[in-house]
C-alpha cells in the first residue's frame, strides 16, 4: 500500500502485478529521470512522519502471518 501524503502525492511507484513491462519500465524511468527521484524523496519524506515504528509494524506482520497456514 502506497498512500498519498498530505499533499497529495505518492512517495512511491504504482505498477500492476501482472504487468512485469510495466515494472520494468517503472525502474527504468526511475533510474533516469533525476526529477522524478526528488518527488518520490520528498513524498517519501514527507510521509515517514505517520507511519508506525519497527515495533508496530513487527506485530501488525506477525498477526497478518499468524493467519496464514503453512505450507
Amino acid at each position: 500500500m502506497v498512500p498519498r501524503v498530505a499533499r497529495g502525492s505518492l512517495p512511491g511507484l504504482l505498477v500492476a502485478p501482472e504487468e512485469p513491462a510495466a515494472l520494468a519500465a517503472a525502474l527504468r524511468r526511475w533510474l533516469t529521470d533525476a526529477d522524478l527521484r526528488g518527488r518520490l524523496r520528498r513524498s517519501a519524506r514527507g510521509r515517514r512522519t505517520t507511519l508506525t515504528g519497527w515495533t508496530a509494524t513487527a506485530e501488525l506482520i506477525a498477526t497478518a502471518l499468524g493467519g496464514v497456514p503453512a505450507a
